[in-house]
């Protein structure tokens, strides 16, 4: 028992007083209220550390040692990077304390032989002061006086070790699967999906060329935990949760993701009562039952998040479709300026480029869907086949070689157990006939009995008589089968042995059903939530259309614009040896006014000329990628349909047409793509154009843009029928005023005023200035 000093005090003061006064006693016990709270607290502290888990004990002892809880955490993070014993409470004190203090720990550990074989001599001062005190403890010099330590020369030997390279995610995540404890792996790697892994780095556990953490620990669950208790309340929830957060990142509903849940837990229940029934010889059986259904699970759930995968593809065709008709409806047919020229051509390639993803995304889901309903899907690709009873991929095909070899050798131990019987044949045959036949009279009996009330105390005593009768005879037969021969029991152990391997056999067998199960009812229920997502032949072609017309919409817009910027250039282009005539003129006259404004006017001029035919070239460059995309959108219509309509390719062929007539317009040529196309269609008798007779029909696509009514339909029908395009006559070429407005003509920009009048107001001008001069020059 100890006192603070605050008691000593009242004890000392009292015993020079004799007496405690009040106020002393009050002290006292009011100090020692506070001490027992104090031992409370203590205690309560103590009892809840020995409750903390490993982990959180380990960072409070660490505290304890004067250690902050920042510097406790990073040091424990480097040292996972490091993949150094991190829980581990002396290599974490020992890597904390180097990390704090690095140059005292290595001066430290190099001085320890030096202290050790060098004390410190005593001074001639210590020597003479040596009569009156004590002598000096022995101190380590290199702790006192580091600076006389020799730095080690740093050899090859001596070097630092190197240090380990970081982890990356993958090799993360089978450290944290592998971890000894599977109970905190489990929770581990669900925290890590649920609060700080990202949907792509989700999806990579489904990948095994990745990472093998989700396999290892399904595995672990069906080898490990032998607690059942601990399983179910534990570890297979997790592993639900698990499966359900990679389910759900890939679109995947919450209804399949329930359904299945069960059927998940079934096979990995039955897998692990196969495990229970391990023994040395199938030990590596269940090894490998238990790693190819991990691996089948986690094959499964990644085939259903392929599958969820084409309904976001159909939910991104339908926004780019409502996209699409948004940008058409706002725009506005009629003439305009050049902005809004421009603006329309701007918007019709916008709805092309839209399209053209559009019709790529329809493409590449409906060969994908192909191959996975068709003939070209390869079964050999998948783990287990359901239709078939493929017992190999679980047990490997020397374990079902071995399980057929065993069935033989049942057979054959029961042939031989009937012949080494047969000696005994006769008396068992006796024995098994009185054995019936007391049984058939027994029964009959017994149910005479039922019937017949009154005479029901003497069968009773025959029932019995027979009764014991047939326990004779029963015990006769134990009796026989107890003298059979060695080498019956030989027979009856081995068959005893093999039974037990069927049994695994079949409980092997009934583990396939419940994963054939699973597999089935998952990917049944996400193919059924992908049906009304399919493209068919019917929506490719709608959809084909609608993107010809609105391409040749987008080149019908770039043609006007680059003719309206070529025949403004050229207007510009006609205008300028006039205005560089009046300009040699006016210098003749000394306008220089004049001369100033037009001289810049020309500038300016000849900067638009610049400008318009440039922004032509890079209309054109557009126009050409436009014209490579159409192309290759014709090539993947052309192999993804193999059906004849003649209307809808007819129409195409129409359209085709008009793109080529606005890329002519343009000034580019066709790629070939189009071109062959149409010489395609018109070598099939599809092409448009062609009358029933075979006669050609005239084709003009200058008049009005085609815009397809219900563009965004979905269900596979084909669009409304289109207004016919209407022939124009050519419009007489316009003449432009200034720069992209409606002002006047280049000439009006010197004041409104013709050259005759500004020469006749300088000649007045220079006779009211001078006179004089004027009539000298005139006589």
């Amino acid at each position: 028992m100890s006192l603070d000093l605050g008691s000593v005090d009242d004890l000392l003061e009292s015993q020079e007083t004799g007496t405690l006064s009040k106020s002393q006693k009050k002290r006292m016990k009011r100090k020692a209220a506070s001490k027992k709270k104090d031992t409370h607290s203590d205690a309560l502290q103590s009892s809840e550390a020995e409750a903390l888990n490993p982990h959180v004990k380990l960072r409070s002892d660490l505290v304890d040692r004067g250690f902050t809880p920042s510097q406790v955490g990073a040091a424990l993070d480097e040292m996972w990077e490091l993949q150094l014993p991190y829980d581990q409470f002396d290599a974490a004190l020992a890597f904390l304390e180097q990390k704090m203090n690095p140059t005292a720990f290595s001066t430290e550990t190099e001085a320890d032989g030096v202290s050790s074989r060098a004390p410190v001599d005593p001074s001639p001062n210590a020597k003479s002061e040596g009569k009156d005190k004590d002598p000096p403890p022995l101190v380590n010099t290199t702790e006192t006086q580091p600076g006389r330590t020799l730095p080690r020369p740093a050899t090859a030997a001596h070097a630092p070790p190197p240090k380990p390279k970081p982890m990356d995610l993958a090799a993360k995540l089978d450290m944290v699967a592998s971890y000894e404890n599977l109970c905190d792996a489990v929770v581990a790697l669900m925290e890590w999906c649920n609060k700080v892994a990202k949907p792509s780095e989700i999806g990579d556990l489904c990948a095994a060329q990745r990472t093998s953490a989700l396999p290892t620990i399904i595995r672990r669950s069906i080898l490990e935990c032998p607690d059942e208790k601990i399983f179910d309340s534990s570890v297979l929830p997790r592993i639900n949760n698990i499966i359900g957060v990679i389910l759900r990142s890939s679109g995947v509903s919450s209804v399949v993701i329930d359904s299945n849940a069960a059927n998940l837990s079934s096979v990995i229940r039955q897998a692990r009562s196969v495990a229970s029934k391990i023994t040395a010889q199938s030990m590596a059986i269940i090894e490998t039952l238990a790693e190819n259904v991990a691996k089948s699970i986690v094959k499964s759930i990644a085939r259903a998040t392929e599958m969820a995968s084409s309904e976001s593809e159909t939910k991104t065709v339908r926004q780019i479709d409502e996209e699409i008709d948004t940008l058409a409806s706002s725009l506005v047919n009629g003439a305009g300026g050049i902005v809004e020229i421009m603006t329309k051509r701007d918007t019709h390639r916008i709805v092309a480029e839209k399209s053209s993803t559009v019709m790529g995304i329809i493409i590449a889901s409906s060969t994908q869907t192909s191959e996975m309903n068709g003939g070209n899907y390869d079964t050999t690709e998948r783990l287990l086949d359901v239709t078939t009873d493929n017992l190999a991929s679980l047990v490997g095909n020397n374990t079902c070689e071995s399980f057929q070899m065993t069935r033989t050798e049942c057979d054959n131990l029961r042939m031989k157990l009937e012949m080494a019987q047969l000696g005994t044949g006769n008396q068992r045959t006796t024995l098994d006939t009185e054995i019936g036949i007391y049984t058939s009279e027994q029964e009959r009996i017994n149910a005479r009995i039922e019937l017949l009330k009154s005479e029901l105390n003497s069968l009773e005593a025959k029932s019995s008589m027979l009764g014991s009768q047939i326990s004779e005879a029963e015990a006769k037969a134990e009796a026989l089968n107890q003298s059979c021969t060695l080498e019956v029991r030989e027979i009856k152990t081995n068959l005893a042995e093999q039974s037990a391997t069927l049994d695994f056999e079949d409980s092997a067998r009934s583990v396939l059903q419940k994963l054939q199960s699973f597999e089935t009812s998952l990917l049944k229920a996400e193919k059924k939530s992908q049906e009304n997502g399919t493209f068919g032949e019917n929506v490719i072609a709608n959809k084909m259309g609608i993107y010809l017309v609105r391409m040749r919409n987008y080149f019908k817009a770039e043609a006007d614009a680059v003719e309206f910027l070529q025949n403004r250039a050229s207007f510009l282009e006609a205008e300028i040896p006039n205005l560089e005539r009046e300009i040699q003129e006016c210098t003749a006259l000394g306008m220089t006014t004049n001369v100033h404004q037009m001289t810049q006017s020309l500038a300016i001029t000849r900067e638009n000329i610049a400008e318009d035919y440039g922004v032509v070239a890079a209309l054109r460059g557009e126009a050409e990628l436009m014209r490579d995309d159409i192309t290759k959108r014709i090539g993947e219509f052309k192999a993804a349909l193999s059906f004849d309509q003649q209307s809808n390719q007819t129409l195409h062929v129409s359209i085709l047409n008009g793109i080529l007539a606005a890329m002519s317009r343009i000034g580019i040529s066709d790629s070939g793509g189009i071109g062959k196309y149409i010489a395609s269609m018109s070598e099939s008798g599809t092409g448009a154009g062609t009358l029933g007779n075979g006669g050609a029909a005239p084709l003009d696509f200058s008049g009005t843009t085609v815009t397809p009514v219900h563009a965004h339909g979905m269900n596979g029908n084909t669009n409304a029928e289109m207004p016919v395009p209407t022939i124009k006559p050519p419009s007489p070429p316009k003449k432009f005023g200034g720069w992209g407005s409606s002002a006047g003509s280049v000439a009006s920009k010197a004041g409104g005023k013709s050259l005759l009048d500004i020469q006749r107001e300088e000649l007045s001008a220079k006779n009211d200035v001078h006179p004089e001069i004027n009539a000298a020059h005139m006589n």
